[in-house]
Protein backbone atom coordinates (compact mmCIF):
# COMPACT_ATOMS: atom_id res chain seq x y z
CA UNK A 1 0.00 0.00 0.00
CA UNK A 2 2.87 2.32 0.47
CA UNK A 3 3.65 2.60 -3.21
CA UNK A 4 -0.06 2.78 -4.11
CA UNK A 5 0.07 5.80 -1.20
CA UNK A 6 3.02 7.01 -3.22
CA UNK A 7 1.17 6.88 -6.96
CA UNK A 8 -1.73 8.52 -4.72
CA UNK A 9 0.26 11.69 -3.74
CA UNK A 10 1.78 12.19 -7.09
CA UNK A 11 -1.62 12.69 -8.79
CA UNK A 12 -2.40 15.34 -6.08
CA UNK A 13 -1.22 17.30 -8.57
CA UNK A 14 -4.24 17.40 -10.29
CA UNK A 15 -5.94 17.40 -6.85
CA UNK A 16 -4.78 17.94 -3.31
CA UNK A 17 -7.90 16.52 -1.89
CA UNK A 18 -7.70 12.62 -0.58
CA UNK A 19 -11.16 12.18 -2.64
CA UNK A 20 -10.08 13.67 -5.87
CA UNK A 21 -6.43 11.38 -5.61
CA UNK A 22 -8.41 8.08 -5.26
CA UNK A 23 -10.51 9.60 -8.22
CA UNK A 24 -7.97 10.04 -10.37
CA UNK A 25 -5.97 6.79 -9.94
CA UNK A 26 -9.33 4.76 -10.41
CA UNK A 27 -9.74 6.37 -13.46
CA UNK A 28 -6.37 5.37 -14.48
CA UNK A 29 -6.93 1.89 -13.58
CA UNK A 30 -10.34 1.73 -15.36
CA UNK A 31 -8.45 3.22 -18.48
CA UNK A 32 -6.24 0.71 -18.48
CA UNK A 33 -8.91 -1.72 -19.03
CA UNK A 34 -10.47 0.00 -21.35
CA UNK A 35 -7.81 0.31 -23.55
CA UNK A 36 -6.19 -3.09 -22.86
CA UNK A 37 -3.28 -2.31 -21.46
CA UNK A 38 -3.88 -4.27 -18.51
CA UNK A 39 -6.09 -5.36 -16.21
CA UNK A 40 -3.38 -6.68 -13.37
CA UNK A 41 -3.45 -3.00 -12.16
CA UNK A 42 -0.96 -0.32 -11.96
CA UNK A 43 1.74 -2.12 -10.28
CA UNK A 44 2.17 -5.13 -11.67
CA UNK A 45 2.04 -2.99 -15.32
CA UNK A 46 3.81 -0.14 -14.67
CA UNK A 47 4.34 0.19 -18.45
CA UNK A 48 0.14 -0.10 -19.08
CA UNK A 49 0.01 2.88 -16.42
CA UNK A 50 2.42 4.81 -18.30
CA UNK A 51 0.78 4.42 -21.59
CA UNK A 52 -2.07 5.08 -19.72
CA UNK A 53 -1.05 8.33 -18.16
CA UNK A 54 0.22 9.73 -21.68
CA UNK A 55 -3.23 8.64 -23.27
CA UNK A 56 -4.85 10.35 -20.70
CA UNK A 57 -3.27 13.87 -20.11
CA UNK A 58 -0.99 14.20 -23.60
CA UNK A 59 1.56 16.45 -23.29
CA UNK A 60 0.67 16.76 -19.53
CA UNK A 61 1.73 13.21 -19.06
CA UNK A 62 5.49 13.93 -17.79
CA UNK A 63 3.96 16.49 -14.57
CA UNK A 64 2.43 13.79 -13.77
CA UNK A 65 5.11 11.07 -14.04
CA UNK A 66 7.18 13.52 -12.55
CA UNK A 67 5.01 14.32 -9.51
CA UNK A 68 4.92 10.05 -8.58
CA UNK A 69 8.32 9.20 -9.27
CA UNK A 70 9.14 12.29 -6.72
CA UNK A 71 7.30 10.62 -4.56
CA UNK A 72 8.64 7.31 -4.93
CA UNK A 73 11.89 7.67 -5.14
CA UNK A 74 11.86 10.06 -1.72
CA UNK A 75 10.10 7.04 0.20
CA UNK A 76 11.88 4.65 -1.57
CA UNK A 77 15.34 6.21 -1.08
CA UNK A 78 15.66 6.00 -5.02
CA UNK A 79 17.51 9.36 -5.71
CA UNK A 80 20.15 7.66 -8.00
CA UNK A 81 17.56 6.54 -10.12
CA UNK A 82 17.65 9.15 -13.32
CA UNK A 83 14.32 11.18 -13.19
CA UNK A 84 12.63 10.39 -17.23
CA UNK A 85 12.74 6.25 -15.62
CA UNK A 86 9.48 6.12 -14.41
CA UNK A 87 8.76 2.09 -15.22
CA UNK A 88 12.07 1.71 -13.61
CA UNK A 89 11.27 3.46 -10.38
CA UNK A 90 7.91 1.76 -10.35
CA UNK A 91 9.51 -1.70 -10.77
CA UNK A 92 12.68 -0.97 -8.07
CA UNK A 93 10.56 -0.21 -5.27
CA UNK A 94 8.34 -3.19 -6.58
CA UNK A 95 11.79 -5.05 -6.04
CA UNK A 96 12.35 -3.71 -2.50
CA UNK A 97 9.04 -4.41 -1.50
CA UNK A 98 9.05 -7.94 -2.11
CA UNK A 99 12.66 -8.28 -0.68
CA UNK A 100 11.27 -6.99 2.30
CA UNK A 101 8.62 -9.13 2.77
CA UNK A 102 10.71 -12.01 1.96
CA UNK A 103 13.46 -10.89 5.12
CA UNK A 104 10.40 -10.88 7.74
Amino acid sequence: MVLVECIDNGLGVLGKDDQRKIYWRMLLQEKMKENGTSNKGILRDPEGFQKTISDTFGIGAWAIERAISREIKAKFKLETIETGSFVLIIRTAMQIIRKSKEEN
